[in-house]
């Protein structure tokens, strides 16, 4: 058999959504730090006007007013509109421009302890850009804007290196540090942009698998009202071919039971993977809060009638014991039917002639424990533990129904152990979640034990 053909998925269609996603992210992250870079702005006017030099006022207060002029140009944009990058080079630009010609008045009106523009704080301002710049999202305009800063950075010590080197104490090994610093927040804002915009990419490749997914899921969803009635005519069918088939005729009455069997098998199948389709077609969070106790009666009832010669033993505490279970009440009937039913049959050979079924209740878990009497899993189904299908020794096994088990028993946010007895017998242990409410798992009398049979029937 050839090997099925590799899918190679186009991607366009999600990476132009990522894009579009990111575009209004950057769009949004830049109008909210135009406010700030206003605000900013004002507030380095009023320090130039009242601490320094007139000549400095003078200089620095119409880039600074340049600067809140484009920051309101930003903010008074429609917020619908979104930025293009080139308002984003633009501003990336401006923030470097106007850093160096505010720095460069350190350089001409010093101080009096001047020792150098590398260890002075208005120098790590450069840094904060670069920093800034990677809020942008967009990797070109990160590496624009790091490229903008470090070189009118290089500019300014060169400047001031001519115009103030008399002055300098220690400046080569501060410019060592400063730029070592430059360096890493350079790296550290590309680091961050291109991991954003992978996990956004992957994110949107995500959620569109997702929605196709469930798309397909609705798909099989309509179908399956013609799935059930194929199942049902079939069913009429071999019950017609029973009831006209000669009574001399033993062998063939015996494959029509058999095929009856497969039949009803099949028709549980088809009923577990539609409440399961239905459950993961619909939200995350559509868990359903269903007494544990009646669906576990129905199971019982159910498997009772159809292997004579089973004994099922039950102990529930507490009897009003209630779990989460995705697709309701029929999902989780039909999960205890599937593992009863499983223990029933045995291996196709050598079959259980009692099962015991014990559920705990405790620290808002739920553990439901299947043990019985008869040949016990083979090696490859409990190294499997309801991960895949897995074929069993049972003639005609699809391997369908533990899997099934398990992938509704984890959709709900449980967990499945398959494993079997040191004294003989398989062991399936699984552990459900409550709703938070406490009085959930309250029984006021205690644990209750109750032997069935098929002449017994359930309260």
């Amino acid at each position: 058999m050839r090997p099925a053909p590799e899918v190679k998925l186009d991607h366009a269609e999600t990476d132009l959504e990522a894009e579009q996603l990111l575009a209004r992210a950057a769009t949004s992250v830049e109008r909210a730090y135009s406010a700030g870079r206003a605000v900013f702005s004002g507030l380095l006017v009023l320090r130039h006007a009242l601490t320094c030099p007139v000549a400095d006022a003078w200089f620095v207060s119409p880039i600074l007013l340049l600067l809140t002029g484009f920051s309101a140009c930003v903010l008074l944009r429609p917020k619908d509109r979104v930025l293009s990058r080139s308002w984003l080079r633009f501003s990336v630009l401006l923030d470097a421009a106007v850093c160096a010609a505010v720095l460069s008045t350190v350089a001409v009106w010093p101080p009096a302890d001047y020792a150098g523009l590398p260890g002075t704080p208005e120098f790590a301002a450069i840094l904060l850009l670069i920093l800034a710049t990677s809020l942008r999202l967009y990797v070109d305009v990160v590496l624009l804007g790091v490229a903008a800063n470090l070189l009118l950075s290089l500019g300014l010590l060169g400047f001031d290196l001519a115009y103030n080197g008399a002055m300098w104490q220690d400046g080569m090994r501060r410019v060592s540090i400063v730029f070592v610093y430059f360096v890493g927040g350079s790296i550290l804002a590309y680091l961050f942009v291109a991991r954003t915009r992978s996990l956004v990419r992957a994110a949107a490749r995500a959620a569109y698998h997702a929605l196709q997914s469930k798309k397909s899921i609705e798909s099989v969803l309509r179908a399956q009202h013609d799935a059930r009635s194929l199942v049902s005519a079939l069913t009429l069918r071999i019950d017609r071919l029973m009831r006209d088939s000669p009574r001399g005729a033993p062998f063939l009455a015996d494959h029509l039971t058999q095929l009856n069997d497969c039949v009803q098998e099949l028709a549980n199948h088809v009923s577990l993977a539609m409440n399961l389709a239905r459950a993961d077609s619909s939200s995350p969070e559509a868990l359903v809060s269903v007494p544990l106790r009646p669906a576990l009666d129905l199971a019982i009832r159910s498997v009772l009638r159809d292997y004579e010669g089973v004994t099922i033993e039950v102990s529930v505490r507490p009897e009003a014991a209630v779990v989460l279970m995705k697709g309701g009440a029929d999902a989780l009937q039909q999960l205890f039917t599937r593992l009863l039913t499983n223990a029933a049959q045995g291996d196709g050979g050598a079959r259980a002639s009692r099962i015991e079924v014990r559920v705990v209740a405790a620290r808002g878990r739920v553990n439901v424990s299947i043990l019985d009497d008869g040949p016990g899993f083979p090696e490859t189904v409990i190294e499997n533990q309801a991960a895949r299908p897995v074929l069993s020794r049972k003639p005609h096994s699809s391997g369908l129904g533990l899997w099934l088990v398990g992938h509704a028993t984890r959709t709900s946010g449980g967990t499945i152990a398959l494993s079997n007895e040191a004294a003989g017998g398989a062991s399936i242990v699984i552990e459900l979640a409550t709703p938070a409410a406490p009085e959930s798992v309250r029984d006021p009398r205690g644990q209750k034990f109750l032997p069935l049979s098929d002449r017994s029937p359930l309260d």
